[in-house]
């Protein structure tokens, strides 16, 4: 068997004329085992995961059963690592292709299945290491001190919060809070490559429901607590005036404190903090 095989057991066009391909590699699963459930043989395993639509990985050790592995079952960690012919460890990859062809080597494959709710999943491959991060193509991934895991994305779109809000819903997420600092800088800094101007603001969760300044209530269903409203690190100096629900605020010189309450009706934003969890 050579380094790189293409396995089709029927080439079926989805998708505008796409293809479902697996993609057949010397490999062992270094990390996730516990996130795969065994077939009785490989024969079911290869057919469940070319014809399901979660299906990402099949992966059949020389001894013992074939596990499958589905984006839905949300693994946390899942790496495969390339072995020896040796060693005689299988893994197949799902990967939807525009080409019936071959090519020449699994470095020249971006693997890639699309998402039920919207967008894809790709595997991220460093050396001979295949990884699967969990977010669909173009999230962040964060995981949070709480044990929470989470995928952003920033949405660029003129919107007052309540739109935002269904934007977000609309690409299967929430209008998503921020647990960190580190969440509210990478907001900031996603704000600045997309629209490097003066008082850009990008809604979040959050909305202040007593007389404390950080006094906000989360309702995205998986963001707690106050690590990211520190007076420290945001400007929440609104609430005499009405400003109970907060934004990422873009200004060049305020990268401190990214984070600022406005107005709930305010109709300035020029974008959305979308977000889903995964574990």
């Amino acid at each position: 068997m050579h380094p790189l095989t293409f396995l089709t057991l029927l080439l079926i066009p989805i998708f505008n004329c796409q293809v479902v391909k697996l993609i057949e590699i010397y490999g062992t699963v270094v990390d996730g085992i516990s996130y795969g459930a065994t077939c009785d043989d490989k024969n079911s395993c290869l057919s469940y995961c070319y014809y399901g639509s979660t299906c990402i990985l099949v992966y059949c050790p020389s001894e013992g059963k074939c596990t499958v592995f589905d984006y839905i079952r949300r693994p946390k960690s899942l790496k495969v690592e390339k072995s020896s012919k040796d060693e005689r460890n299988i893994v197949y990859f799902k990967t939807i292709s525009t080409s019936e062809n071959c090519e020449k080597s699994y470095k020249d494959v971006k693997i890639s299945v699309p998402s039920e709710a919207n967008g894809s999943y790709s595997w991220e491959v460093t050396s001979d290491i295949w990884s699967f991060q969990g977010c669909r193509d173009g999230w962040k991934r964060f995981d949070r001190t709480d044990g929470v895991s989470v995928c952003m994305k920033g949405v660029l779109k003129n919107t007052n919060r309540v739109e935002g809000s269904d934007e977000c819903l609309r690409l299967g997420a929430q209008l998503i809070g921020v647990a960190s600092y580190e969440e509210s800088l990478w907001m900031f800094d996603f704000i600045g490559s997309v629209k490097n101007q003066q008082n850009i603001y990008f809604w979040v969760d959050g909305q202040r429901n007593n007389s404390e300044i950080d006094g906000f209530e989360w309702s995205d269903g998986f963001t707690t607590g106050k690590a990211a409203l520190g007076i420290d690190i945001a400007m929440l100096d609104g609430m005499a005036g009405g400003e109970n629900c907060l934004t990422i605020r873009y200004s060049p010189q305020n990268v401190e404190k990214p984070l600022n309450d406005v107005s709930c009706t305010h109709n300035g934003g020029s974008g959305v903090s979308c977000g889903y969890r995964i574990f």
